[in-house]
């Protein structure tokens, strides 16, 4: 298959002195990620303008998208095949939300990017013992 500058498949970078592969670290730091949500129509009263809490919001971000996980998630599945409703997308960090609300759905995006966690010695070891409960 042959791909274009326009194809998806493309993974030319946005810039020539960035590395392969790091251009979404490069779109998260310079572009702001409003994506999905803020083409819609903007209620200013349900947008986070609070710096701190922006700042803080993409330092949660970037620690989930720095895991070995969200890089093999990343890799198996294009961003424009993916279904939100089955896969782990990323939190509106410009959304307003309660700390309590943010915090639940970045842990349950931190948990949900582990199912691309690469094997570990220890579960390629488990995996070839007996299930316990068919041990009963």
């Amino acid at each position: 298959m042959e791909t274009t500058a326009h194809s998806p498949l493309n993974t030319c970078s946005p810039e020539p002195w960035l590395l392969p592969g790091c251009s979404y670290v490069y779109d998260s730091l310079v572009r702001p990620q409003l994506g999905r949500w803020y083409g819609r129509s903007v209620d200013p009263t349900n947008t986070e303008t609070n710096a701190a809490v922006l700042k803080r919001r993409q330092k949660q971000i970037q620690y989930g998208k720095n895991t070995s996980g969200y890089q093999n998630y990343l890799q198996q599945i294009p961003k424009h095949l993916r279904d939100h409703k089955f896969q782990p997308s990323t939190p509106i960090k410009y959304r307003k939300y309660s700390r309590r609300s943010w915090d639940m759905q970045v842990r349950m995006w931190r948990r949900a990017l582990h199912l691309w966690d690469p094997p570990s010695d220890n579960q390629v070891e488990g995996s070839e013992t007996r299930d316990p409960v068919d041990q009963l």
